[in-house]
């Protein structure tokens, strides 16, 4: 060469540089700069990035790692992805080279290094989808969190990959089990962290917490239940207005009685008592029977949604997910009412013409085999959510009225004091009823009622007043008698935002004191269910009182402080100024 060209440059001159790796042709050759090292055990990875990339040409000279992740992904500026918008594109990108990348870039992104997506990220090394899963629920318990950021970032993904993608993760539900149990020591603010309201053995968690829990922390349990467990906590808190016109007040008792007593796995003192005293005998029982009435006011307009089985002890929750989902429906709880079913509490004798019938939740209760604490509880909660969604809101009709036709009662099964004292062969339903022709002479237990409508019209049958059955001792969940469980439903009319009621309010202690730190508003007309007061994520269920709700705002310091007062999906902004419990008096 030297010969032919008296200009050509000797030898010695260039520097040879090995091009050994596909990183170092994608750099030396290509142009492509790359933040990541070569490692040999992800050479197939490496392979086809080159591949990919010896496709282009990049006549602008050196590109960086972000081009070429936007182009990989379609996405026209990478740098203003969210975390969330990141997680997505690992599962909107199944394949292992799409999240090798995706990967590389997270962990070259200095501003996620804090979050917890970076740290399930480092630790991936299959890039499967239930290597990811499982690090996103298990690693935050080997570490402690900086801040509370984490946490709900979490939340947010868990969400994400279990409620809008539908992924599995109930064989993680053991080892969730057995995690969760050695967060028992830690603060009941600091355990409330770690939930997500997603995973069963979270749900039966919060059960075994309950149990542990002293009347000192019952304020701070209701909080921290209301915060993860929000479902439970309507169920269990019977903070809804009624719009019976003449509403006994035992009644609403009874049912919050009951609503503890099915949570707590238990029959509390207050309910039998009560239960005594109502159903004493059977003109105890016909006394707040025909007070309290079957309500009625659909009509052809109205489309009316008839659940089967759906006692009177779910209408605060029932309330509760009708006013949460119907938020993007436009729909919500105008009207609350407790209604009664015909005696006996069965399907045949309490049919409602031209409605849509759902019998899912009854066909779960009679499938119950036996009744199992909490289990049954936490799926019937579900079963009713499902509902809800499916039934009610993505119903088209403006005006729907929701009805059933009895209830039924767990405190029948034997573990709960009940044995066989009636030897009623025929009696139907598990002996909570018995269709007779024969004189009996009502007691305590039963009573003897002639039916006044329908073609059994005068017909007599035996029902149950209390939980001892006229047979068999049931094993689960039953009906047919006549205890308040089984004979009170609920009578909800639902109707679109557009009708609605304005609510109007009005603060009447803008100033507290830290000593005696109770809050009392106006909220008019009166709402169906209970207005909350937040602040910094913190949420403060009011109660009534007299003619008035109110809170106590326990925990605040002196200062000025800026709340926010939801009635349903309406929203209002309360100052409110607490002092340090003295003013002191002027320097004269």
């Amino acid at each position: 060469m030297a010969y032919l060209y008296k200009d050509f440059l000797p030898d010695a001159i260039f520097q040879p540089e090995p091009i050994d790796t596909p990183k170092a042709y994608l750099e030396k050759i290509l142009g492509v700069a790359l933040p990541m090292p070569y490692q040999p055990q992800e050479a197939r990875f490496w392979d086809a990035l080159l591949h990919k990339e010896s496709k282009h040409r990049h006549e602008a000279g050196f590109v960086d790692f972000h081009h070429v992740v936007a182009t990989h992904f379609n996405i026209r500026n990478v740098r203003a992805m969210t975390s969330e918008g990141l997680l997505k594109l690992w599962f909107q990108y199944p394949d292992a080279f799409s999240r090798w990348l995706l990967r590389h870039w997270v962990l070259n992104q200095p501003h996620l290094q804090i979050g917890y997506l970076y740290k399930m990220i480092s630790a991936i090394v299959l890039y499967s989808d239930d290597e990811l899963i499982t690090h996103l629920w298990f690693d935050i318990f080997e570490f402690t969190p900086s801040n509370a950021e984490i946490f709900t970032e979490r939340k947010t993904y868990l969400k994400l990959l279990h409620e809008e993608y539908k992924l599995p993760y109930h064989s993680l539900e053991e080892k969730l089990r057995h995690t969760l149990s050695e967060l028992v020591e830690k603060h009941l603010e600091v355990q409330a962290q770690y939930l997500t309201n997603i995973s069963h053995a979270e749900r039966t968690y919060l059960f075994e917490l309950l149990k542990t829990i002293g009347a000192d922390q019952q304020e701070r349990y209701d909080a921290l239940l209301r915060q993860v467990y929000p479902e439970l906590f309507h169920y269990l808190h019977w903070q809804v207005m009624l719009d019976n016109p003449t509403l006994e007040d035992w009644l609403p008792a009874y049912f919050q009685e009951y609503a503890r007593s099915k949570v707590f796995d238990c029959k509390t003192e207050t309910l039998t008592a009560l239960l005594n005293e109502k159903n004493q005998d059977q003109n105890s029982f016909y006394a707040w029977y025909y007070h309290l009435g079957k309500h009625q006011e659909h009509d052809g307009n109205t489309c009316l949604i008839w659940i089967d089985g759906l006692g009177a002890e779910w209408l605060p929750l029932l309330i509760y997910l009708i006013n949460s989902y119907g938020q993007t429906k436009n729909k919500h709880v105008a009207k609350a009412y407790l209604s009664t079913a015909n005696l006996p509490t069965t399907t045949e004798h309490n049919r409602f013409e031209q409605a849509i019938y759902i019998r899912d939740f009854d066909a779960y209760i009679h499938d119950e085999k036996p009744y199992t604490y909490p289990d049954d509880l936490i799926r019937q909660i579900e079963l009713l959510q499902a509902i809800v969604k499916r039934d009610i809101i993505e119903n088209p009709y403006e005006r729907i009225v929701v009805v059933s036709d009895h209830g039924c009662t767990f405190l029948a099964q034997k573990r709960f004091g009940n044995f066989k004292k009636y030897d009623f062969q025929a009696s139907d339903h598990e002996g909570r009823c018995l269709w007779t022709d024969q004189e009996h002479q009502a007691d305590s237990d039963f009573l003897v009622h002639t039916i006044q409508h329908g073609e059994h019209e005068g017909q007599k049958t035996l029902v149950a007043l209390k939980h001892t059955s006229l047979y068999t001792t049931p094993a689960r969940e039953v009906h047919g008698g006549a205890t308040p469980e089984e004979v009170v439903t609920p009578y909800l009319v639902i109707s679109k935002i557009d009708d609605r009621i304005t609510y109007h309010i009005n603060l009447l202690t803008p100033e507290i004191s830290v000593r005696m730190p109770l809050l009392l508003v106006d909220v008019t007309p009166l709402p169906p269910s209970a207005p909350v007061l937040l602040w910094k994520g913190k949420e403060f269920l009011l109660e009534k009182q007299d003619d008035h709700w109110g809170v106590l705002l326990r925990g605040f310091k002196a200062g000025e402080y800026q709340f926010e007062l939801q009635v349903l999906d309406q929203k209002f902004d309360l100052t409110l100024t607490m002092t340090g419990g003295f003013k002191e008096r002027e320097l004269l």
